[in-house]
């Protein structure tokens, strides 16, 4: 299945999460919200824009595509160190605090951000 980035418009490859370091994309469960629906992250690794997405890839594979994954919101990593900025006086030492635990994004997300250099030395462990 491929996804084309909201930010960038890029479109991302099959493989998800093959390879987090040299491959375009990231896939990571997320959080389950009220009704029940499990979200997932699904990261472009060429501009860094986490997508807050839900649907199955099994789901997508057995009706042969026709039903694609919804995108209930997607943050970058600029609009993500803005938010941090506002949240904190100290974002250079409480940036990755921050971003993992009150807004939720999930530790590997970060990790790979900071990896690839999408996000700044402020987010890194």
């Amino acid at each position: 299945m491929k996804f084309k980035c909201l930010t960038c418009e890029k479109t991302i490859s099959k493989d998800y999460d093959v390879d987090p370091i040299h491959g375009d994309a990231l896939w990571h469960p997320w959080y389950r919200d009220d009704s029940g629906l499990n979200h997932s992250a699904l990261v472009c690794l060429h501009c860094g824009t986490i997508h807050d997405v839900s649907g199955s890839f099994l789901h997508g594979l057995f009706s042969l595509f026709q039903c694609p994954l919804k995108v209930h919101n997607d943050i970058n990593p600029l609009e993500l160190a803005i938010a941090v900025t506002e949240y904190t006086q100290h974002p250079k030492t409480e940036s990755r605090h921050i971003a993992i635990n009150s807004f939720g994004i999930p530790e590997k997300v970060v990790d790979v951000l900071v990896k690839r250099e999408l996000l700044g030395n402020a987010f890194a462990k």
